[in-house]
């Protein structure tokens, strides 16, 4: 399995960030609700704490993600 690392956003950067821009890392997939569109999931590790979890990917949506286990923000 592919995993994609994650790159850091400063802490501080955050506050500033679009939420509706935003994923979140979850620890096992969801099963997708709708078949064919854009958007995917992917198997992504955060470069805060090392978790590796499941994102829905969408590179027209989603700039950046939140940690689900330790809050911390990254991009993919």
């Amino acid at each position: 399995m592919d995993v994609k690392k994650g790159t850091k956003i400063d802490p501080s950067e955050v506050k500033n960030l679009d939420r509706s821009k935003m994923a979140v890392l979850i620890q096992k997939p969801a099963e997708p609700e709708v078949e064919g569109q854009a958007l995917y999931q992917d198997a992504v590790q955060c470069p805060w704490c090392g978790a590796i979890g499941w994102a829905w990917i969408d590179t027209d949506t989603w700039l950046w993600v939140t940690c689900g286990n330790c809050g911390y923000a990254f991009q993919v």
